[in-house]
């Protein structure tokens, strides 16, 4: 909610969502504990408050934009939205389900270069990151634009042909010039990871994927539990994790060269890549031979 005008380092709305919720989750974690009792005053009492604490994570998923509504942008705005998501999460909770001790955890984690990265059938990501056009545009809800320095070009080029097309590459070499060709300007080296927690799966990108894109990533991984695990299960995409490339769609959204898909750096193929490690952690998490996928 805070706008990128704001210089306060915080968890914006996810913190305040957090805070909200171990409030209301602690006294009812320590209500279940026999070690805890009521007192004569009110509030129960536990010999150690700390070992009742609830832990409440929120995942940020799939982005591609999808941005919370807001309408000021300042603190006072982010705590109530904050407090609207609290609420909603909050409702979710069954006063009859027991809080368990001990729960699975375990997780997978890779690390890849993405230039010429190969697919597992045989094609491959672009040898080089690159920007379109249409980047240049911004965001609608945070702008950030070259369109009042440089005149607006097509964001597309049908008559591109290569790995890259048909995006229309950002102010032609001028891109170069500005940014350099260092093979490091666009991150390079980067790192996947899946989590199983309890009946959750969370696999960690470095991106923002669309909601296309970070669907893809699910099914995938869900193919690859159902395998082994018959009991219903969730499965979410974690983004912006560990690094950064920017934005990342389907091949049909890279096609349109709107600005997610003229911001995906390594080509129309990135999605199926991405969708394609998490498989591989996946399939070694239940204990399957990774190094033959």
């Amino acid at each position: 909610v805070l706008p990128s005008a704001n210089r306060l380092i915080g968890a914006d709305i996810f913190g305040v969502a957090s805070r909200n919720l171990e409030a209301r989750l602690r006294p009812l974690r320590a209500r279940q504990d026999p070690r805890c009792s009521p007192s004569p005053k009110g509030p129960i009492q536990c010999p150690n408050l700390a070992d009742f604490d609830p832990l409440v994570g929120l995942v940020n998923t799939n982005e591609g934009d999808v941005s919370p509504i807001w309408s000021v942008g300042n603190t006072e705005e982010a705590i109530a939205v904050g407090n609207k998501l609290a609420d909603s999460a909050f409702a979710t909770y069954q006063p009859a389900a027991i809080m368990r001790d001990r729960v699975v955890i375990e997780s997978r984690y890779l690390e890849a270069d993405l230039p010429s990265a190969c697919l597992l059938h045989g094609s491959s990501l672009c040898a080089k990151g690159e920007l379109g056009n249409a980047t240049g545009h911004g965001g609608s809800d945070h702008l950030a634009t070259t369109d009042a320095i440089f005149p607006k070009l097509s964001d597309r080029d049908p008559e591109r042909e290569g790995c890259q097309a048909p995006k229309a590459k950002m102010l032609g070499g001028v891109q170069d010039v500005i940014l350099g060709r260092n093979p490091d300007r666009y991150p390079e080296h980067v790192s996947f990871g899946l989590v199983h927690i309890d009946d959750t799966w969370l696999s960690f990108v470095p991106a923002e994927l669309t909601v296309h894109a970070g669907w893809a990533v699910d099914r995938r991984v869900e193919q690859v539990v159902a395998t082994k695990n018959k009991s219903p299960s969730h499965f979410i995409v974690a983004g912006l994790a560990n690094a950064y490339i920017q934005y990342v769609t389907t091949r049909p959204e890279y096609n349109l060269q709107f600005y997610e898909g003229a911001s995906t750096l390594y080509g129309p193929q990135s999605s199926e890549y991405i969708a394609e490690r998490l498989e591989i952690l996946a399939r070694s998490m239940i204990g399957q031979d990774a190094d033959k996928w």
